[in-house]
């Protein structure tokens, strides 16, 4: 049992590193997007002009991004914190049910997105699959941390 419990931690450790750093790819991912490859936003400039558009566009695409991003650090670091033998509650744990439906939502959303638009197929695997793999992973750590949580309790430790 002590070599199945230190084994959840270190994957805790681990997959606390591994949602910060898909954090970071967020932010990094969409500062792309806005910089790069914005779209056009052309067809709103009768409304209101383009460069208002455009900048409107970058702060509330980057405003996601922060905010996914900060989530993903309190996964993390409380993944990590529970890793290490710190208590931790049950409020990440939580965080971490929400972000994984609204990543459900994404990559169901590039599923289709890949199977229906034949453009940029390239592109489009590579976000599915970093975003695939970013969703098993948060779903990994709820995993970890619910068996973790219920062998220190059968155990008796103090780490619940």
């Amino acid at each position: 049992m002590d070599a199945t419990i230190r084994r959840l931690q270190n994957n805790l450790v681990t997959l606390g590193t591994g949602a910060i750093v898909f954090g970071v790819w967020t932010v990094i991912k969409y500062l792309v997007y806005c910089l790069i490859d914005r779209p056009d936003l052309s067809e709103y400039a009768a409304t209101v002009p383009e460069n208002v558009m455009t900048i409107l566009f970058f702060v509330v695409t980057m405003s996601l991004a922060v905010f996914d991003f900060i989530l993903r650090c309190i996964i993390g670091f409380s993944a990590r914190a529970e890793g290490h033998g710190k208590k931790k509650g049950v409020f990440y744990l939580f965080i971490t049910v929400i972000t994984i439906l609204i990543y459900f939502l994404g990559v169901s959303a590039e599923v289709y997105k890949f199977i229906t638009v034949p453009e940029n197929l390239l592109r489009n695997a590579t976000t599915l699959i970093i975003d695939a793999t970013s969703f098993i992973l948060l779903i990994e750590i709820i995993y970890s941390s619910i068996k973790l949580k219920k062998l220190l309790k059968l155990q008796g430790g103090a780490n619940e």
